[in-house]
């Protein structure tokens, strides 16, 4: 890296120069030349110069270039020492989801680092078992199965937490955010109803109380849906609680949105139980931060009739409005200052076998 690009990196840095100013300024135009990073990186792994690492993931972070070409030198400078940079190099990783990283995240989170001594909460650790949380493959869960048993009380709770996230492919699992009173589920509106919902603590005259309204218990899905409150009509994202009592009835009640042939007579039999039901469930690919799919499935609970009305009037506990949380986190995760104790603790949510069957947990 020259000595002019690097002043221009710094002047990117500093916010004195914009980055169309840096596009046209720079030795090529990285967006169309993603490989030209790569190279300077390469460069910076090879001539271990600290600063020239930090000035090219900093690049890339800026335009978005990762891809998985740069999986191998990342791999290859998440392992050296002389560097800083490990941190934002594991959310990269985590990013990418290649099964070719699984190893160095791996010796990455069970490697102490000098400069990392003060770090208490071992983020560094905790982002590589992320990272190998949402690759999700069988080496990459039987990687957190190790972690899993370490004498580190924040490494071993981490990779537990992996592992029950992540589960075989296709794997039905309800996570959530629960006590033994509550059951939080989300729900994004535009303003006007939320400020309705906010104001009155339930929904008001804006809410159509005729139309079938879904609630979801995997706060990540509900921002993949939303596209963190950033899509139209649902710039709010508001955290209801709900009393288990009526969300263990809701589930009981559930008609599953695609025909299975192991639960259902008939295409008929489910046709008519679809068409009388109050509660229509459905099963999606769950989603990390970046929107992508993760191994388990997410579920959507699509209440009508008389099911709406007994989540507005006797179910409904308390409404937070969460918009501002939402896009603190957005902004965290767009500026590569993400950490995993801002997402809200979910865990799997106990379902009875009976009621399992009916939601096509269990065959």
């Amino acid at each position: 890296m020259t000595i002019a690009e690097q002043h221009l990196i710094e002047q990117l840095m500093s916010g004195s120069i914009s980055k169309a100013d840096f596009l046209q300024s720079f030795t090529v135009d990285v967006v169309q030349n993603p490989n030209y990073m790569l190279k300077l990186l390469g460069e910076a792994y090879t001539g271990k110069r600290a600063e020239e690492v930090e000035y090219s993931l900093f690049i890339g972070f800026s335009f978005d270039l990762f891809t998985t070409d740069y999986v191998d030198i990342l791999c290859k400078l998440i392992g050296a020492d002389w560097h800083v940079q490990h941190e934002h190099i594991a959310m990269i990783l985590q990013k990418l989801r290649s099964p070719a990283s699984i190893e160095s995240l791996y010796q990455t989170a069970i490697t102490p680092l000098d400069y990392l001594d003060y770090d208490d909460s071992y983020a560094l650790a905790v982002k590589c078992i992320w990272a190998l949380g949402d690759i999700g493959t069988g080496e990459a869960r039987r990687k957190l199965k190790l972690l899993a048993g370490s004498d580190n009380e924040i490494i071993r709770t981490n990779a537990l937490q992996q592992l029950e996230r992540t589960a075989d492919a296709g794997d039905k699992i309800i996570m959530a955010h629960y006590n033994k009173q509550t059951v939080r589920v989300y729900q994004a509106y535009n303003h006007k109803i939320a400020d309705e919902a906010v104001e009155l603590g339930q929904f008001g005259p804006s809410f159509k109380i005729d139309r079938m309204t879904w609630i979801k218990p995997s706060f990540l899905w509900m921002m993949y849906r939303s596209g963190w409150a950033t899509k139209t009509d649902q710039e709010r994202i508001l955290a209801i609680d709900i009393t288990r009592e009526g969300f263990d009835y809701i589930l009981s009640q559930v008609v599953l949105s695609s025909y299975d042939r192991d639960l259902y007579a008939s295409r008929k039999e489910w046709q008519t139980k679809l068409q009388a039901s109050q509660v229509r469930c459905q099963w999606d690919p769950d989603r990390d931060i970046y929107g992508n799919k993760l191994p388990r499935r997410a579920v959507q609970l699509g209440l009508r009739g008389g099911m709406v009305h007994n989540y507005i009037h006797k179910w409904m506990v308390e409404i937070h409005d969460i918009t501002d949380y939402v896009a603190d986190t957005r902004g965290a995760i767009r500026a590569g200052k993400f950490r995993t104790d801002l997402l809200p603790e979910e865990t799997p949510y106990p379902v009875e076998n009976s009621i399992k069957r009916t939601l096509g947990m269990i065959q």
